[in-house]
């Protein structure tokens, strides 16, 4: 039997110089191979060098096609061409002009490296699935502190422009900024530790 090694992203990166050579490589998260190895944990993913490579993951696409690419060059390198030609023959094609032929040639060719399971296949015992909507509005105090970040994030975007950065580099910066005004939305404290504001939405519960 071939030792196992299960490794945290963190400690990954740390030893991304190092030689991993074994049987299965299995990533848990396929947000950490996106970016299209701009960042250290894609970086330290795509350095596996397993005989088998394998992604499990309930969201394979969250914002564009570029990010299956990008998958598919972890697991599968070459399958889609370069991401220049993956984008001229099937991206565009799909999302800008929302060709349904071009769209089933892609399906048909990933389909033997898809595996999908729905929770109703594997857990069978649980009950439905309960949602329940509450609209929370935020305080003036809050609305006042969100319009602040919202600006800040737009002159960082403007600045990251102006400063000539690579656009994956200013896709990671947009991607941080959504995800730092959703902090903000949940809790002022999230982004801003000493931030004298309470929340909203902690309040309705």
């Amino acid at each position: 039997m071939q030792p196992k090694t299960i490794d945290a992203y963190s400690r990954a990166i740390r030893r991304i110089g190092e030689h991993f050579q074994g049987h299965l490589d299995n990533l848990s998260q396929e947000q950490l191979v996106d970016y299209f190895g701009l960042t250290k944990r894609s970086q330290a993913a795509m350095a596996l060098q397993g005989d088998f490579k394998l992604i499990t993951t309930g969201t394979p696409i969250e914002n564009h096609l570029g990010e299956l690419w990008n998958l598919f060059h972890f697991i599968n390198p070459g399958l889609l061409g370069s991401l220049k030609k993956f984008n001229e023959r099937y991206a565009q094609a799909i999302e800008n002009n929302k060709d349904h032929n071009t769209q089933q040639l892609l399906k048909k060719l990933l389909r033997p490296f898809i595996l999908r399971r729905l929770k109703n296949d594997v857990l069978q015992e649980l009950p439905a699935k309960t949602e329940i909507t509450i609209h929370v509005e935020l305080s003036q105090e809050e609305r006042t502190f969100y319009e602040a970040m919202r600006r800040n994030a737009v002159q960082a975007m403007q600045t990251a422009q102006a400063e000539g950065q690579h656009a994956g580099q200013q896709h990671l910066k947009v991607l941080a900024e959504i995800m730092k005004l959703r902090r903000t939305c949940c809790h002022p404290k999230l982004v801003m530790e000493d931030s004298p504001l309470s929340s909203a939405k902690l309040q309705a519960f």
